[in-house]
C-alpha cells in the first residue's frame, strides 16, 4: 500500500482552462498528496511529460489537435504503465470502448456538482497505489530471480505458481514447464508419502519446515538437497532449495551420461538406440555385461537389439536370446514398468535359464518399448548409486525410443495433415521470414493458377495486385510482430483474375520459439460481398421509401430497386383494383414486342395475388420469349413479377431477396395507408380539441369563478362538493385532451431506450408504495413523447388498482414480439378484460376512465396492439405487441 504521504503528481490536459483550474483546486483539496499541473492540450502534455516525471495523467476527451483517445494513443507509446484516466464530459459507450481499446486506466464522465471531484481524486489514487504496487512486486520477482537458491512458490493445491531460474535449473526444466504442475513432481515416488504426511503437517502446525530430502530431476536423475518450507498467510508456501550432493564421482558419471543425451537424441532406429546404451553402460559405469531387449508386436517377444560382448559369453550362445513377456524376469519388468535389482538372481523365481552364471542383475524398464539388462558374476555388486546411474541411462534411452516413436507418428500425421489440407476449400498457406512460399494446399495451387514449381519460386505479395501490395505488406507484418492479423484483398491468379479473399495469418514459432514465419488461411468472400451489397442496397431501399409520398411512387421504387439487387429482363409490380390486378410500375422487355412478358408477368401476379404464396415457374412453350417467371405477393394489395430470358433465370437466393424486397415495399405502402388514416381522423380530433379546449372549459372557469365568489359571501357543505365536481370536470377534460392529442400528432419514430423511458416515465407517476422492476435493456422504435404517455397510464393504472405495495415490472417479451407491464397486484376479473379499454370504463371511484383508453390510442398511432391479461403472480398484464426492436 501506499504510505499516505507519498506524493502523487498529476498532469491535467484540458482546454478548458477555467475548468482545469477549479478541478486542480478540489483535487488538492481532497487529498494534499496530490499536486496538480495542467496543459491545455495533448502537445502541450506531451511536452510537458518529456520534462516532469508524472505518477497520473488525467484529460478531457474534446479538444483541439488530438483528442483524448489520440493523446492517451501517444502516451501509451511512452510510458504503456502510467495511469491515464479520461475525464470528459462527452460520454458515450462507442468513446469508452475506444478508450479501453487503448489502454485507459479509468473513464470517468463530468457531472454537475463537487462530488465529481472527490471521485476523481479517489480514483487518481487508486491508480496510482495499483501502479505503485505493481511496480514493487515486479522488483521483489526481479530480485527473486536474480537468487542464486532456487526459490518457488505453491498455491494451495500444491501446485507451482512462481519458480526462479535457479530453481528450474535444479530439476532440469524450464521455469514455464513447471508452472501448474504439483509438486509431487519433483519427488521420487517413495518420498511423495512422507512429505505429505510428515513435511506439510508441520508446516501446517509451525508455519516453517527445513530439513533434507531427494529432489527429481527431469532427467529422472536425484540429488541431495537442501530443502525449506514456510507458509504464508493467505494459504501459500514459499520453497527454497539447494544442491547439497558431495559425491563428485557420481556427478561425474552423470555428466558423462548426460552427454550421451545428445547421443541418443541422434539415433534413427531402435538398434541405434540400444548400441548407444549398451556403449554408455559399459564404457561410463564400468557394467561390462548389458543388453537392450525391444518389444516386437509382431512375434509377441523381447528381442535383443544391442548387447555388449560380455553380456553375450555369459549368456553362452552366439547371440542373445530373445525373452518371452510370460515367462521370465525381463517380461515382468517390461509388463510391470517397475524396475527390479537382484544381489543373486540365481535364487528369484520365473529366472530365464537355470544354469546362468549370473548374480546380481539390474532390469530396467524402457517405458513400454523394452528393458535394458545389467548382469555381473558377483553377488551383491550393485549399489543405490550403481542403481540410479544405470536408471539414468534407462530415461535417456527412453526418451530416444519415444522421440523415435514420435517421429514415425508425426510423419503419419504430416502424410494425413497434408491429405486433409488439400481437401479443404479454403487457402492453406506458410509464408517464411523472407516473404516466400515455404507450403501450400492443392486448393492455393488449384485457385492461383500456377503449378507447384512457379509457386515456390513466388513472394507471397505477387498474388496480389500492384495497388493492393503495401496493404498486404504491412499485413504480414503485423502477423510477424503482434502474432495475428486478418485482412481482405483480392487474391489475383496467374490470368489475371482477382477473387475477393479475407485471410488471415498467425504468427509461427520453430520448436525454440525463433520466428519461422506465419501461418493462415484465405476464403473466398465473393458471395459474401455480394451478399453484403445487395443488403446495403435494400436498406437505402426501404430509407428511399420513407420519401415515398404515394403507392405509385413506392412501386416505381420498388422496380428500381430489384433491377439494382436482381437479374431479370422485365419486371412490374400490380396492385389491386375493383376489375383486378393493374400494373401500377414496370421495367424491361422481354421478345421483339414485350407482349409475352406481359402475359407471363400479370398471370404470375395473379397466381401470387390469389394464394398469398411466392412462386417461381419455367415457360412450358418452346415458342414463348419467356424461361422463367417469379412473383412474390404484396401483403393482400398485389405482386411483384420479374421475367427472365433464361428458364434457370430465379434461384432461391433470388427468391429470398425478393420477397425481403416486397416485405420493405409493404411497410411503406402500410404506412401510408396509417397516414392517411391518421390524417383523417386528426380532421376529426381537431373538432373535438377545439370543443374541449374552449366550449366547455370556458363555461368551467366561470363556473369556478362563481364558486370563488360564492365562498366569499357565505360557508356551506355544498360549496365543497361543487368544489370536488368541478376538479373532477378539469380532471375529465384533461384526460379527453390526452385522447384527442395523442390521435391527433403525427408519429415521429425514433430509436428509444426501453429501460430509460420506464426510469423517466416512473418519476412522473405519483407510485406511492410502489416499485418498478426493469428486465427490458434494448431499445425499440417509438416515438419518445408517446410512449411516455402510454408507460405513465400503465404505471398509473398499476398503482391505482394494484393494491399497497404493488410490484411492477416492464420486460421484453419472447421471439421480439415486444414488451409487457406486469404487476403482481389483485388483477384483472375476467368481465373486466374485454372492456378495460372503453373509454369512460373505470372500477375506480375516482378515476376517469380514460387512462387505458389513452394507451390503447398511442399503442394504435405506432401501429401496434396491446393485450389485457393475467400475470404470472396473478396480478394484471398488458402486452404491447407489433413493436419493432432496434438492431444492436
Amino acid at each position: 500500500m501506499r504510505d499516505s504521504e507519498d506524493p502523487v503528481r498529476v498532469l491535467h490536459v484540458d482546454d478548458d482552462a477555467d475548468f482545469a483550474a477549479l478541478v486542480a483546486r478540489f483535487l488538492e483539496r481532497e487529498d494534499e498528496c496530490l499536486s496538480v499541473v495542467t496543459e491545455p492540450d495533448a502537445a502541450a502534455g506531451l511536452d510537458r511529460l518529456g520534462d516532469t516525471d508524472v505518477d497520473c495523467i488525467v484529460s478531457d476527451y474534446d479538444m483541439p489537435g488530438r483528442n483524448g483517445i489520440e493523446f492517451l494513443e501517444a502516451v501509451r507509446e511512452r510510458d504503456p504503465d502510467v495511469p491515464f484516466v479520461l475525464f470528459t464530459g462527452k460520454g458515450s459507450e462507442e468513446i469508452a470502448s475506444e478508450a479501453i481499446s487503448a489502454g485507459v486506466t479509468d473513464y470517468l464522465q463530468k457531472e454537475t456538482g463537487t462530488d465529481q471531484y472527490a471521485i476523481l481524486a479517489n480514483r487518481i489514487r487508486n491508480a496510482v497505489d495499483r501502479t505503485r504496487a505493481e511496480r514493487e512486486r515486479r522488483r521483489h520477482l526481479d530480485a527473486i530471480e536474480t537468487a542464486r537458491e532456487g526459490i518457488s512458490i505453491l498455491d494451495d493445491d500444491g501446485r507451482f505458481t512462481y519458480v526462479n531460474q535457479a530453481y528450474a535449473d535444479l530439476y532440469g526444466y524450464e521455469p514455464d514447464e513447471l508452472i501448474g504442475e504439483h509438486w509431487d513432481l519433483l519427488y521420487v515416488e517413495d518420498d511423495v508419502d512422507a512429505a505429505r504426511d510428515d513435511i506439510l503437517p508441520a508446516v501446517e502446525a509451525d508455519g516453517y519446515w527445513h530439513g533434507t530430502t531427494t529432489g527429481l530431476r527431469a532427467d529422472g536423475t536425484t540429488f541431495v538437497e537442501d530443502h525449506a518450507l514456510v507458509a504464508t498467510a493467505n494459504g501459500k508456501l514459499v520453497c527454497t532449495v539447494r544442491d547439497v550432493t558431495e559425491n563428485a564421482q557420481r556427478k561425474r558419471a552423470i555428466e558423462k551420461l548426460h552427454s550421451t543425451a545428445q547421443i541418443f537424441m541422434t539415433a534413427e532406429t531402435e538398434a541405434d538406440v540400444g548400441e548407444v546404451a549398451v556403449e554408455a553402460v559399459r564404457d561410463i559405469l564400468d557394467m561390462r555385461a548389458n543388453a537392450v531387449h525391444i518389444y516386437d508386436e509382431e512375434t509377441g517377444r523381447l528381442m535383443p537389439v544391442a548387447w555388449s560382448e560380455t553380456a553375450n559369453e555369459l549368456t553362452g550362445g552366439e547371440s542373445m536370446p530373445a525373452l518371452d513377456p510370460d515367462d521370465s524376469i525381463a517380461g515382468e519388468v517390461f509388463e510391470s514398468g517397475e524396475p527390479r535389482v537382484y544381489d543373486d538372481v540365481s535364487t528369484a523365481p520365473g529366472r530365464a535359464a537355470d544354469s546362468t552364471r549370473v548374480r546380481s542383475e539390474i532390469i530396467l524398464p524402457l517405458g513400454d518399448r523394452g528393458v535394458l539388462i545389467i548382469g555381473t558374476c558377483e553377488v551383491g555388486a550393485f549399489d543405490e548409486t550403481d542403481v540410479s546411474l544405470a536408471r539414468i541411462v534407462a530415461v535417456h534411452a527412453t526418451t530416444a525410443l519415444d522421440s523415435i516413436e514420435r517421429a514415425r507418428e508425426l510423419r503419419e500425421e504430416r502424410a494425413f495433415i497434408d491429405q486433409a489440407l488439400d481437401t479443404i476449400d479454403d487457402l492453406y498457406y506458410v509464408v517464411g521470414t523472407d516473404g516466400g512460399m515455404e507450403r501450400w494446399n492443392d486448393t492455393f495451387r488449384r485457385v492461383s493458377g500456377y503449378d507447384d514449381e512457379e509457386i515456390a519460386t513466388m513472394a507471397a505479395i505477387e498474388f496480389f495486385a500492384p495497388d493492393e501490395r503495401d496493404r498486404i505488406r504491412k499485413a504480414i507484418d503485423d502477423a510477424l510482430t503482434t502474432g495475428e492479423t486478418t485482412v481482405e484483398a483480392e487474391f489475383r491468379t496467374a490470368s489475371g483474375d482477382r477473387i475477393p479473399y479475407e485471410f488471415t495469418g498467425s504468427r509461427l514459432t520453430d520448436i525454440d520459439g525463433e520466428l519461422a514465419g506465419l501461418v493462415g488461411t484465405g476464403r473466398d468472400v465473393s458471395a459474401r460481398k455480394e451478399r453484403e451489397r445487395r443488403l446495403k442496397e435494400n436498406r437505402a431501399f426501404a430509407t428511399d421509401l420513407l420519401t415515398c409520398e404515394t403507392p405509385e411512387a413506392v412501386c416505381d421504387r420498388t422496380v428500381r430497386a430489384a433491377e439494382s439487387l436482381l437479374e431479370f429482363d422485365a419486371a412490374a409490380v400490380y396492385l389491386a383494383e375493383d376489375d383486378g390486378l393493374s400494373q401500377v410500375a414496370g421495367s424491361g422487355t422481354v421478345g421483339s414486342d414485350g407482349a409475352d412478358a406481359a402475359h407471363t408477368g400479370i398471370e404470375a401476379a395473379r397466381e401470387a395475388h390469389r394464394t398469398g404464396e411466392s412462386a417461381r415457374a419455367v415457360a412450358d412453350d418452346s415458342e414463348s420469349a419467356v424461361g422463367s417467371a417469379l412473383a412474390v405477393p404484396v401483403d393482400g394489395r398485389g405482386a411483384l413479377a420479374l421475367v427472365s430470358e433464361r428458364p434457370d433465370g430465379f434461384g432461391a437466393t433470388d427468391l429470398e431477396l425478393a420477397e425481403l424486397l416486397v416485405s420493405q415495399t409493404e411497410k411503406a405502402l402500410g404506412r401510408l395507408d396509417r397516414e392517411r388514416e391518421l390524417r383523417r381522423k386528426n380532421d376529426r380530433l381537431d373538432e373535438f380539441a377545439s370543443i374541449l379546449s374552449h366550449d366547455l372549459r370556458n363555461p368551467l372557469n366561470v363556473a369556478q369563478g362563481r364558486l370563488a365568489m360564492a365562498r366569499e359571501e357565505c360557508d356551506s357543505d355544498h360549496l365543497d362538493e361543487v368544489e370536488g365536481a368541478h376538479e373532477r370536470i378539469e380532471e375529465l377534460i384533461g384526460d379527453l385532451l390526452a385522447i384527442a392529442q395523442a390521435g391527433e400528432s403525427a408519429v415521429e419514430m425514433d430509436a428509444v431506450a426501453l429501460d430509460a423511458a420506464v426510469e423517466e416515465c416512473w418519476g412522473n407517476v405519483a407510485t406511492r408504495d410502489a416499485t418498478v422492476v426493469v428486465e427490458a435493456e434494448r431499445s425499440i422504435r417509438a416515438d419518445e413523447s408517446h410512449l411516455g404517455q402510454l408507460l405513465e397510464n400503465l404505471f398509473r393504472n398499476a398503482v391505482e388498482h394494484g393494491g399497497q405495495g404493488v410490484t411492477i415490472t416492464v420486460g421484453e417479451l419472447p421471439g421480439d414480439a415486444g414488451f409487457y407491464v406486469e404487476d403482481d397486484g389483485r388483477g384483472l376479473p375476467g368481465e373486466e378484460s374485454s372492456q378495460i379499454f372503453e373509454t369512460g370504463y373505470s372500477t375506480a371511484d375516482e378515476g376517469t376512465g380514460f387512462g387505458m383508453s389513452i394507451v390503447e390510442q398511442v399503442a394504435s398511432a405506432h401501429g401496434w396492439r396491446v393485450n389485457a391479461t393475467e400475470g404470472d403472480d396473478g396480478g394484471a398484464r398488458f402486452e404491447v405487441l407489433g413493436v419493432e426492436f432496434v438492431a444492436e
